[in-house]
């Protein structure tokens, strides 16, 4: 079966360090897709998924640091990150980054100590302003 939606009519979850919206999730069996934009100097926290992420940027820049290596990307580039690989990423500059993520199903994301972290843009909620999570009050 095959699907096709407007990205423009898809939900859009806004945090104060992202606009998150699900792209693809219902519609595949092996991938979610997510459109996210990120403001600058707003890093996600150090964290690994279950499966592969394939990160697609489309504009902006920012760096990724995996291994405790930093790597610099900017518009047009592919950051591929294996599976359960402890990563961080981080919006520079002065404009937004927009990119695409891919992502194995089912997705499940843990922080460095392996525990569980609860996605901000939960599933069947209604969307709109997200609280910040504890860890980024602090």
């Amino acid at each position: 079966m095959y699907s096709m939606r407007k990205i423009s009519g898809i939900e859009k979850f806004v945090h104060p360090a992202v606009i998150h919206q699900t792209l693809v999730k219902e519609d595949s069996r092996n991938v979610e897709i997510w459109m996210q934009t990120s403001q600058p100097g707003k890093p996600t926290p150090t964290h690994y998924h279950s499966g592969e992420e394939i990160l697609i940027v489309l504009k902006g820049t920012g760096w990724c640091q995996v291994d405790g290596k930093q790597i610099d990307f900017g518009p047009n580039s592919v950051l591929t990150v294996p599976a359960y690989t402890p990563h961080k990423i981080c919006t520079t500059g002065d404009e937004e980054m927009q990119a695409i993520a891919v992502l194995e199903t089912p997705v499940e994301i843990f922080n460095r100590a392996g525990e569980p972290i609860q996605l901000p843009w939960p599933y069947g909620k209604t969307p709109g302003t997200l609280e910040p999570t504890p860890s980024e009050v602090s």
